[in-house]
């Protein structure tokens, strides 16, 4: 949902890019919520703020003039998600009431609730059951990966909902089953819960994927080898001479952690 959200390819996300448009992030990134899950959005809500590919919510300018826009033309609306460091002078008279948010995952928890948030697992695991939505599914999950999405959704909900896929997908094919045991493995360690070893994809699965997202898989095993001790260091240590110097070299975000 924040590639589409924020206009950026897997892998090749750089703050520096200017963005048109971007107050419709948050705005987007929602919407694209509510309609993954079926849950729907408040109609005395808006949001105007940018997301990042990280899942950071970022002030825009012109919110003033919005609030003036919308106690006009939308009265309706009462509520306005905005970033956590965002300027805001409310015009006098108004009852807008201004909340506040600093990560994607803080708006989908304002938004949703804690217990929607449980109804958006379950029907994103739903909605998983059909080819088309079972892929765009894994995307997310391998972009979440290998960029290191940590604001948006909680790990563990994402454990929950690898966990459910593994068990009620049907026709489950080796590359989905291990994409979803790596994800298993990732929420665990951000969760702080053990994950047993056999979890872990094999280097030879890694090296089998598009080099977009190769290099956030080995960093993502570098710290899981920190972390764990598994995979032995010295063997991931062997992995880096069979990666080509110049997509080494590349300047996206996952090989710069790789490098660092």
């Amino acid at each position: 949902m924040v590639r589409l959200a924020t206009h950026i390819e897997p892998g090749h996300w750089d703050e520096r890019l200017p963005l048109d448009g971007r107050s419709v992030g948050l705005s987007f990134l929602l919407s694209l919520a509510s309609r993954a899950s079926g849950l729907p959005l408040p109609a005395d809500l808006m949001a105007t703020a940018e997301i990042t590919a990280n899942g950071q919510v970022v002030p825009v300018d012109g919110v003033a003039k919005k609030l003036a826009g919308i106690r006009e033309m939308t009265p309706v609306v009462r509520r306005i998600l905005v970033a956590e460091d965002q300027e805001v002078d409310v015009p006098a008279g108004s009852d807008i009431e201004i909340t506040r948010v600093a990560t994607g995952r803080d708006a989908l928890a304002y938004v949703f609730g804690q217990k929607d948030q449980e109804d958006l697992v379950k029907a994103l695991v739903q909605a998983g059951e059909s080819p088309a939505g079972r892929r765009r599914i894994m995307l997310d999950h391998l972009e979440a990966i290998t960029i290191g999405q940590t604001d948006l959704v909680k790990w563990g909900a994402r454990l929950r909902a690898a966990q459910e896929a593994e068990k009620c997908w049907p026709n489950l094919s080796n590359d989905d089953r291990t994409l979803l045991r790596l994800v298993a493995t990732v929420a665990c360690r951000y969760d702080t819960t053990p994950s047993p070893v056999d979890w872990l994809p094999s280097f030879e699965w890694i090296h089998s994927q598009p080099s977009v997202n190769r290099g956030g898989l080995l960093a993502h095993l570098v710290s899981q080898s920190t972390f764990t001790g598994e995979p032995k260091p010295a063997d991931v240590l062997e992995q880096f001479v069979l990666i080509p110097k110049d997509e080494l070299r590349s300047p996206s975000p996952p090989y710069l952690r790789l490098r660092g």
